[in-house]
Order: C-alpha cells, then structure tokens, then sequence
C-alpha cells in the first residue's frame, strides 16, 4: 500500500487583535485527484485523522487536517475571548482558502462538525461531499453532560505518557479502534508534554468556557438544507447523538442524504476500524447513485 509521510505547515491569521498560528498537516500522494479537509471535535487535532488518511493514499485523496486554535499546535492564547464560532469558522476558512482546488470534501467530527456546518452557511460553500462523523445535529444537555466530562479532562495533568494514555484509554472505552496500537498512537497525538509532567494538547482555559447552558436547544437540522448537497451522517450505536426520528426526517427532505448509524462504537467515532474506513472510501470514491450507496452503507 502507498503510504504518505505527514507534513506540517503553519498559517499565520489575526484573530481580533492578536496574531496566531493555525497548524495544518497534510497527507498527501504523488498524484491526487481531490483534497479531504479535516475538521477535528472538541479535544481533537488534526493527529485524530493520521489513521485514516494513509487509508486513503492509495485512492488519490490528498487529507489536510488542521489544529483548530487553542488545540494540538495552534496557538493557544489563554483567554476564552478568542474562542468562539466565529474564530472557529475563520481557522476553516483560511486553511479551505489555501488548500482548496478543483475538488474539496470535507470530514469533521462531533463539535468540527457544527464549526463546518456554521462555515459552510457562512461562505455559501458547498464541498463536493460532506462527512458528519457522530455530530450533534440537535445541540441540548446531552451536550452539557459531555462539557463537564471533558472539563475534568482538560484541567488533568499527568506525572507520565503511560497514565495519561491510561486514562485515555479507561475514558474512553466504549469507543472502537482499529487496534490497540492504534489506540495508543491516537492518545499520544492528543496529548502535549510540560514541565513535570503531561496534559491534553488542549488550551487549559477552555475547561471554563461552557458550549451552552442547562435548557438551552439549539437545531442545526436548517443548515442541512439543500438537496444538491451530497451528505454523509455516521453515528455509533451507543452515541448518545444518533436520534433516529431526526435522521429519518433528514433522509425525506434531502435526496442526496446517506446515513450509518450502526456502528459498534460510542462517541465519538475513531475512523480506525474498517467498517469505519470502508464508508467513507465508498462515499468519497465510488460514484454510485444516491440509492445505491443509501443500500450498501445501510
């Protein structure tokens, strides 16, 4: 199989009054006929993807996936006022500006996917193919349960890389990965070393600025709204995100719509199992019709 060294670049931005730095690394083969942009969740980084984008060498897809700010090796400016949808949509934007050609995709995962969604209706932008891998259609306090969790996990740190991919591992046991190895690798692109010790590779200020509030819903189902718009949603079985009565909703109003929501993992999807490989490859690759890819991913 054709494998792609990893190769990082920085993009320098202004954000409101302060300069940084957006990190973006690229997998990319000899010959490619269309780019995959790379939208990592909440904790993530652009490391979240390494897995699957040597999977997708072989098929001529070039994979650029950034750091958002404040994460992996983006800048983190230690003050929640820079975070914020705004900026998050300004990072897509300059790395689509610099990245994009004659074909872009786009794949983002859990809270990326609202960044790309918000992008998308933003700059009018409409990628050849869409990939929403276990994102919260409907925001509500599903969400807030998952923020406190993760705010515990961003103030942690560790005396070593061994606990802290312990502690990867034991929070996140319900989600599936290709393998153990790959499992750890993944844990270690997620982390960032410190004097004495280890944290995640995550601004720590972040643990203080809540998605939203208790009671508060928000409906992202209106920017999945045209039906040229060709759209893949993936969700495990035991994501708490997976509502089914949305997603039938969504399949009658747009044509283009396929759906996978039986994978036997929880949130958020790793995108290193086969299974999980396997659907986007078909999506992205294979140019059957709406129907027929609707029966294979089924």
């Amino acid at each position: 199989m054709q494998k792609a060294t990893c190769r990082e670049q920085l993009l320098s931005a202004a954000f409101y009054d302060r300069m940084a730095s957006i990190n973006v690394r690229i997998w990319e083969p000899e010959y490619y006929s269309q780019t995959l942009l790379c939208i990592p969740g909440h904790m993530g980084n652009g490391g979240d993807f390494s897995e699957l984008s040597q999977s997708l060498i072989p098929y001529g897809v070039r994979v650029v996936a950034l750091d958002m700010i404040g994460r992996g090796k983006s800048t983190y400016f230690g003050d929640n006022r820079y975070y914020n949808l705004n900026s998050y949509i300004r990072c897509i934007r300059i790395v689509k500006n610099k990245f994009a050609e004659d074909s872009l995709s786009i794949l983002a995962t859990s809270a990326g996917g609202i960044h790309a969604l918000y992008f998308c209706k933003a700059d009018n932008f409409h990628p050849d193919r869409l990939i929403l891998n276990d994102v919260p259609i409907v925001i509500d306090d599903r969400v807030i349960h998952d923020n406190l969790r993760i705010s515990d996990e961003i103030r942690n740190v560790f005396e070593s890389e061994q606990e802290a991919i312990g502690r990867f591992k034991e929070t996140r046991s319900e989600i599936k990965f290709g393998s153990d190895q790959i499992r750890i690798e993944f844990a270690k692109s997620r982390l960032r070393p410190i004097e004495g010790g280890y944290r995640y590779a995550i601004d720590p200020v972040l643990a203080d600025k809540p998605t939203i509030t208790a009671g508060q819903r928000f409906d992202l189902s209106k920017l999945l709204c045209d039906p040229n718009d060709a759209i893949l949603l993936m969700y495990g079985l035991s994501s708490n995100y997976a509502d089914l009565e949305l997603v039938c909703d969504l399949e009658a109003r747009l044509p283009k719509l396929a759906t996978k929501i039986d994978f036997d993992s929880g949130h958020a999807l790793s995108l290193t199992c086969e299974e999980e490989i396997e659907a986007i490859v078909d999506f992205l690759i294979s140019k059957p019709s709406c129907g027929d890819l609707k029966a294979h991913l089924i």
